[in-house]
This record gives structure tokens, sequence and C-alpha cells, in this order.
């Protein structure tokens, strides 16, 4: 995590500090369940120790939404495959 920095992008609460970005909390679920995804469906994607503790953390912290319930949905009508990740977080809520 960055310390406390003020954002360069306006009302956007990105902010990016020495070639590191945070993100905005209210996206830190959102893009754990997103890299984990990645990290269990794609074999030449991988996360450092560090990085998966991070996102599996984010995971826990921050619950699935009502809105990335239904856009995990649409993406499986669109698309046909899931993400296994947000499909679990789906079924336990």
């Amino acid at each position: 995590m960055i310390p406390s920095e003020s954002s360069d992008f306006g009302s956007c609460e990105m902010i990016i500090h020495k070639k590191k970005a945070q993100p905005p909390e209210q996206a830190h679920g959102r893009i754990a369940r997103t890299y984990l995804h990645m990290d269990q469906v794609y074999s030449k994607y991988s996360m450092s120790k560090q990085q998966r503790k991070l996102m599996v953390s984010w995971d826990n912290q921050y619950p699935i939404t009502d809105i990335e319930y239904a856009r995990t949905a649409e993406i499986f009508k669109l698309q046909g495959n899931i993400n296994p990740v947000a499909n679990k977080r789906c079924s336990d809520s």
C-alpha cells in the first residue's frame, strides 16, 4: 500500500507513486478476483507470493457486490465462460 498520497487524476482515487499503483479502495475486491481468476485459468500467468497474499486478503476483505454478481452472470451469458473465483463468491453470498 502506498503511503498517504493525493491522486494525480482529479476526482479518481487511483494513486501512482514511484512506479507503483494503488487502485481505489472500492475496486480492491473486483481487482483481486480478476487476478486470482487469471492465476487459476491461464497457465502463463502467475503471481508472486506477496501479490497472491494481497489479492486473497482483498478478496476476503471486500465481498462481491450486486453489480459484480450481475456482471459475472452477464459475462457468462455473452462468452460462455466464468470467472471461477467470482462465481464461487456469488454462490457463497
